[in-house]
């Protein structure tokens, strides 16, 4: 063995958060539990919380010497944090775990051995990203839903390489992962994701703050069309939602102003067809309250697409 690579972890993984202290402990001990033979250490980057993350994981980590704590001074959101992840990761393989995410005892395990031949593996996280505090609120069973790449950043274990090569920019506050998997995808890599892996998602931001997540990520996703130069289903979503706004709209002024029920309508429908994208319809009472809760979520969502409209015409940056 090398004497420079002596002692080295095979794999390190990246843990980030921001004002997790409801579950980030939880996560470190399940992460510095998992059922592997692989050496590895755990980094847990704090992206400037304030409500006492970085002293909760601390004690979650009991002592563990594969544990380090890396603090930025002020929060700079995900793509700067992941990025101070892998300045002070040192295994060969890279994984990332949001502190809102219960991995699985044989999580590390199964990534390992699906890794080879590709530049990432994970798995699904249950609830949805977008639903987890729907779920909470209503008690609604959440699907398991895959997103349109086959990795997401919420767990993911990268070969190292090819994320040294490619690596997150630290200037995305929002959608670093998605865009790092266009970027992979584009340079010729294969993602994979793990059949039947399931990691357990939770969060504890309100509902005004998820309504406010919603809408800055509609802000940001206005730019994926010119970005990735595709259409996916969430864009003819908002196409169409302009649309029966404007058509309702000008209805109302030239017809009858009933037209004006056009754009509300639309919205509800948009939202509860986000709902049973995540959600069983059984039992009823459950998904019921889903939807409702819904809609505003969804709405918000289209809404900060509308304003980000400009973002599109002239680029993100």
């Amino acid at each position: 063995m090398n004497p420079a690579t002596r002692g080295r972890p095979e794999v390190t993984l990246v843990l980030i958060a921001y004002n997790e202290r409801a579950h980030a402990p939880t996560c470190v001990r399940a992460v510095l539990d998992q059922d592997t033979e692989a050496r590895f250490d755990v980094v847990f980057v704090d992206d400037g919380s304030t409500d006492g993350t970085a002293e909760a994981v601390t004690d979650a980590a009991a002592g563990d010497a594969r544990f380090v704590l890396v603090r930025l001074p002020r929060n700079q959101g995900r793509g700067a944090a992941r990025a101070a992840g892998v300045a002070a990761a040192r295994g060969r393989a890279i994984g990332f775990v949001d502190a809102d995410i219960t991995l699985p005892p044989d999580w590390l395990a199964r990534c390992l051995a699906a890794l080879p031949g590709h530049a990432a593996v994970g798995g699904i996280a249950v609830p949805d990203g977008d639903a987890t505090v729907v779920a909470r609120i209503s008690g609604a069973r959440p699907r398991e839903v895959a997103g349109s790449m086959p990795v997401t950043g919420n767990n993911v274990l990268f070969d190292a390489a090819a994320l040294a090569r490619t690596g997150f920019d630290p200037r995305d506050r929002l959608g670093e992962d998605f865009r790092l998997a266009h970027r992979l995808v584009r340079e010729g890599h294969e993602l994979r994701r793990v059949p039947g892996l399931v990691v357990r998602h939770e969060e504890s931001k309100s509902y005004a703050r998820a309504l406010r997540w919603r809408f800055d990520n509609g802000i940001d996703a206005a730019t994926h069309p010119r970005e990735f130069r595709v259409v996916r289903l969430a864009d003819l979503v908002w196409i169409g939602w302009c649309g029966a706004w404007i058509v309702g709209s000008a209805g109302a002024v030239v017809a009858s102003r009933r037209s004006i029920a056009l754009g509300p309508a639309a919205t509800v429908a948009a939202g509860v067809m986000h709902a049973a994208s995540r959600f069983h319809p059984r039992p009823i009472g459950p998904f019921v309250v889903a939807c409702l809760a819904d809609v505003p979520l969804t709405t918000a969502y289209l809404v900060g697409r509308t304003v980000g409209l400009p973002r599109l015409i002239r680029g993100r940056r």
